[in-house]
């Protein structure tokens, strides 16, 4: 029960900072992102890794000061969260660079993984992006980070292998473009979803319909052999006033067509019900399959069905149906037009 608790209390928090699921995903990075430089600076400042130096401690607290910001910031709407993931990133990333630099310069006993593993960093800070989907800002600090390797790839003493830095070039390059690429592909199906929810809402529109009153609309006409569950599940999604419309349609209709049974009855008197309904439709110009699919039935059924239809008024195989159901009609033409 607590926990089902704590989860409602966080989707509400993150419903609360985010209008669409495009935005839920950056906040789940950027909080993601931001914990996870907590860890590690933290973990930088009280010795556990990196070297120990007070300009690298300052630059360590800069950052956890910056996350900090970053976070308070968006949580109290002074900044979009975009504008937060991105001014955060920029100001890592210089970060990033100054204590890279710092260390090329002061060149201390093993500085050279520690270029290595600020490098890291640098990269993980693109990653964030591209899968937060930030515009524009993966292409600025894919160039910083280029031109960072650069620097130390070809800085006297070269403080990393150049296969490395290919390596690291060659993520960060891939990585753009999978973020570009990643975020105009979100774009183009959030424009799909778009266009399909202005559809849907016109449609709504059009019929003067709630989603799941057209819903039950739609399963009970498409349905080959419409039952009580149908007609309930119709029902159950109706207001009283629709409802009264809806049954009163269905006893002006239904006494349209009884009368025109009737008639048509009085023409062909050898003729069943079934066999009335399919001539009907066979004089409306009706294909076999739309006949078969009107009435729930095979395209066996209803062949034979008119084939019966056929024995009964004595046609010869030359003779069109539709043509002699529509003179034996007469002199009732006028009743059988109406029905037809």
């Amino acid at each position: 029960m607590k926990t089902t608790t704590l989860t409602a209390q966080f989707e509400n928090f993150v419903a609360l900072y985010t209008k669409d699921k495009e935005e839920r995903v950056r906040f789940f990075v950027f909080f993601a992102g931001a914990i996870q430089l907590i860890v590690f600076t933290l973990l930088n400042i009280v010795g556990t890794i990196g070297i120990y130096h007070p300009f690298l401690q300052t630059v360590s607290f800069a950052l956890l000061a910056l996350c900090v910001a970053m976070v308070t910031l968006y949580l109290r709407r002074t900044l979009s969260l975009v504008s937060a993931f991105a001014t955060f990133a920029i100001t890592a990333q210089l970060l990033e660079m100054a204590r890279i630099a710092f260390l090329l310069f002061l060149t201390p006993p093993g500085y050279e993984a520690m270029v290595i593993y600020y490098q890291v960093g640098s990269y993980t800070i693109l990653l964030y992006l591209a899968l937060g989907f930030i515009p524009q800002i993966p292409v600025l600090v894919t160039a910083l980070n280029i031109a960072t390797l650069l620097c130390v790839t070809l800085y006297d003493g070269h403080a990393i292998d150049q296969q490395i830095a290919l390596l690291f070039a060659l993520l960060c390059i891939f990585t753009c473009a999978l973020a570009v690429i990643s975020r105009r592909g979100l774009h183009k199906i959030q424009q799909e979803n778009k266009d399909y929810q202005d559809t849907h809402n016109s449609i709504l529109t059009a019929f003067n319909m709630s989603q799941s009153e057209l819903i039950a609309y739609l399963q009970i006409c498409r349905a080959k052999e419409p039952n009580s569950k149908h007609v309930d599940m119709l029902l159950s999604q109706l207001n009283e006033q629709s409802k009264h419309n809806l049954v009163h349609a269905a006893m002006v209709l239904k006494k349209k067509h009884d009368a025109q049974q009737l008639e048509l009855s009085k023409c062909f008197p050898s003729l069943t019900h079934t066999e009335l309904e399919v001539s009907r439709l066979v004089v409306e110009g009706k294909t076999l399959g739309e006949i078969a699919l009107i009435m729930g039935k095979t395209t066996t059924n209803i062949s034979t069905v008119r084939g019966n239809v056929r024995k009964k008024l004595g046609l010869q195989p030359s003779e069109d149906l539709v043509e002699k159901l529509k003179e034996l009609a007469t002199p009732a033409n006028k009743a059988l037009r109406k029905a037809f």
